[in-house]
């Protein structure tokens, strides 16, 4: 059996940094999932043990709104944007220490304005990431 947990780290209050909350709340139905609005630090023993843990983070890597990639370890805290309050890569690195798998999915923002509804553009973005996950990490869960 393959545990798989999908993560949405993120802050409904500040725009498009609510990207990997929503992806988490689509897929809520297909995963486990785990949203952080918080510390992502604290977190870390109650994912240990999953054979997966897929992270799905808002993101700057200079792309298109709602575009959304892979960002690989070495350019996660030049990348991600959530308001956490130590770095993810932090966060990553432990996890690689006790789950099989980490993968960080970010979204490119167009705005981080608090109170602002996510844009257009992210919310297209959100759509498609989802059902990219689900294709991609989808057979694990049928393996339950």
């Amino acid at each position: 059996m393959k545990k798989v947990i999908l993560v949405g780290i993120g802050n409904q209050s500040m725009g498009d940094d609510a990207a990997g909350l929503m992806v988490v709340e689509r897929l809520s139905d297909s995963f486990k999932t785990l949203k952080i609005t918080a510390d992502p630090l604290n977190h870390v023993d109650g994912l240990c043990g999953s054979d997966v843990v897929v992270i799905v983070d808002a993101a700057d890597f200079g792309g298109k709104p709602g575009e959304f990639r892979i960002i690989e370890e070495s350019e996660i805290d030049g990348s991600t944007l959530s308001s956490h309050s130590l770095p993810l890569s932090m966060f990553v690195h432990l996890l690689k220490k006790c789950v099989n798998k980490v993968t960080v999915w970010g979204i490119q923002v167009k705005s981080l304005k608090p109170g602002e509804a996510v844009s257009p553009e992210v919310v297209s973005g959100i759509d498609k990431l989802s059902k990219t996950i689900k294709g991609m990490y989808g057979f694990y869960m049928q393996m339950r």
